[in-house]
């Protein structure tokens, strides 16, 4: 019932091309082709999501080739539960 937020990557699977640049902290490892998504669902073989370069609401995507996206760029998500009171 809590939407997430969740680091994906624009084909919902590992990247094809990385890219790397040194900072101050040290080397960062990327990719052009990192995305943002909306996870609003699952179920035992799909994730559902909402994605902002898309027109279609529940897009069904493949949930262990999207959980290994999802490992690939970090294991990053973010929700948020407004509690009223």
């Amino acid at each position: 019932g809590i939407p997430v937020i969740v680091w994906t990557t624009t084909i919902y699977d590992e990247p094809t091309r990385w890219v790397e640049w040194d900072t101050p902290d040290g080397p960062i490892r990327t990719t052009y082709q990192e995305h943002a998504v909306l996870l609003v669902g699952y179920d035992k073989n799909h994730v559902y999501l909402n994605d902002p370069l898309k027109s279609t609401k529940n897009i069904a995507v493949n949930k262990k080739q999207f959980i290994k996206s999802w490992e690939v760029m970090g294991k990053q998500a973010l929700s948020y539960e407004l509690k009223e009171g």
